[in-house]
């Protein structure tokens, strides 16, 4: 291995490790005792890349930024349904990837990988999901990650991050020999491709670097219209009466099976943004902009305040996730894009979108997107009210209201004749004049992230690398 240099975290989940007993995973066979999926804090690490919560992903971030690899492989084993394969692996090709890089990975990578796998003698094939285990004729699934997994995270940061899963009902003997196996090969690959894979990745960051003014793809879907098909090696299924459970389960025999399945694996854009050439986030936010210093997003600061015409969003029907998730209870909303004028103060953070890291960032702070730092909770306050009008005082305004405003008038009337649930609600009645007048809160579900799609000179002459807050 002359062209290869190997960064080796023998545990990421340290803590996870050293909880170490016989009865952490009953999906697996063996070894005799494992550690736990998750840390100390209760994180799984593969659901942190992107918003990296874990102070053990945050050293991570800042490994991966200091050397920049160029390729990274994630060591897992399986839950889920029994079948013959001894590993499958996950490679990002998605839309989601950089054209450059999606390229190498189809036409390059992956066949070598697969190659190298058939030679020695491992039964591989790429990860998925079966559809339905009481009938793997009905197909797989092969979806979309996003930047909160490994693959996904390598597809926003311009590189391979291939997923390794071995297959949990394996020996365990035979689950680190296929594992043995793939690394091997994948070094070997790098050793042998080390001048088209760093050119590769040279261009997939000159790609990136090109990004403002484009529609970004955020968030994908699978088409189950469009499929093509597999010899799928499977196992045989028999369907049981439970007196236990009181329905029918899934009882995966010994005898292999192959089955003539269909692939469900066509990914198709669900939501998208334009990517600005820049991006304003004032200084009180500081949560978001340590996460994005941690992925290696670079910061300009405003020496003073200014007053801009901004693109940026509102939010309506907003809702909280009732059970929580990785430590927070994500939040869903409806997204109502606007431009608007802003002012924003000094040591407001200047995000230039001429970065390699330009998919991160649109990532985490496009509010479209899956992993969006607003729907981790990172501004969660934005959505809370904290004034509000005593009854009393709103029926004094909305006589003065209706009274100067005609237009007011018609339009509060119109909707007590069509609307049954406003006209029988006497606080929706009077929060109508609330909202429209001016002692309602305009920061009220505001995004406080400005875009712009053009930089003005004006804010050309106060932009400084130091942030002043600090002088």
């Amino acid at each position: 291995l002359d062209h290869v240099t190997v960064l080796f975290v023998p545990i990421f989940n340290v803590d996870g490790h050293e909880r170490f007993g016989p009865y952490n995973r009953i999906n697996q066979n063996g070894p005799a005792e494992m550690g736990w999926r998750v840390t100390a804090q209760n994180l799984n690490l593969n659901r942190d890349f992107l918003k990296a919560d874990a102070p053990e992903m945050q050293a991570f971030l800042r490994l991966f930024q200091r050397w920049l690899p160029d390729l990274l492989i994630d060591c897992h084993v399986t839950d889920g349904a029994d079948y013959q394969y001894v590993v499958t692996y996950g490679l990002d090709k998605s839309p989601q990837v950089t054209p450059a890089l999606r390229r190498w990975t189809k036409t390059v990578f992956e066949p070598l990988l697969v190659e190298g796998m058939e030679q020695a003698g491992i039964l591989t094939t790429e990860y998925f999901w079966i559809r339905d285990r009481k009938d793997p004729t009905r197909g797989l699934f092969r979806g979309v990650l996003s930047p909160r997994f490994s693959t996904g995270y390598g597809a926003v940061q311009n590189r391979i991050f291939l997923l390794i899963e071995t297959h949990m009902l394996k020996p365990y003997r035979q689950r680190v020999n296929a594992t043995y196996h793939m690394i091997q090969r994948v070094l070997e690959i790098a050793n042998d491709r080390y001048f088209e894979l760093q050119k590769v990745n040279f261009e997939a960051d000159a790609e990136s670097r090109q990004l403002a003014g484009q529609f970004l793809p955020l968030k994908f879907r699978i088409d189950t219209r469009d499929t093509t098909w597999m010899e799928f090696r499977g196992k045989a299924v028999e369907l049981g009466s439970s007196e236990i459970s009181g329905t029918t389960w899934v009882k995966f025999l010994k005898e292999p099976r192959t089955y003539h399945a269909p692939v469900f694996q066509k990914p198709l854009v669900q939501d998208s943004a334009r990517v600005p050439k820049a991006y304003l986030i004032p200084p009180q936010w500081q949560l978001p902009l340590e996460r994005l210093r941690l992925h290696g997003v670079h910061m300009a600061y405003l020496r003073e305040p200014i007053t801009l015409t901004v693109d940026s969003y509102r939010f309506q029907d907003v809702k909280w996730q009732q059970n929580s998730y990785e430590g927070h209870h994500r939040v869903s909303y409806r997204i109502i894009p606007v431009t608007e004028e802003r002012t924003f103060p000094r040591g407001t953070v200047v995000i230039f979108m001429n970065q390699r890291v330009n998919r991160v960032i649109a990532h985490a702070l496009e509010p479209a997107a899956p992993d969006a730092f607003v729907a981790w909770g990172m501004w969660d306050t934005i959505f809370e009210r904290k004034e509000y009008a005593e009854n009393y005082k709103l029926e004094i305004l909305a006589r003065q209201m209706l009274k100067q405003n005609p237009q007011l008038r018609q339009e509060f009337w119109k909707r007590v004749q069509s609307d049954s649930a406003f006209a029988h609600n006497p606080r929706e009645r009077l929060q109508f004049f609330y909202e429209r007048s001016p002692y309602w809160d305009a920061q009220y579900n505001r995004y406080p992230v400005g875009k712009l799609y053009a930089i003005p000179q004006k804010l050309k002459k106060i932009i400084t690398a130091q942030n002043p807050l600090r002088n």
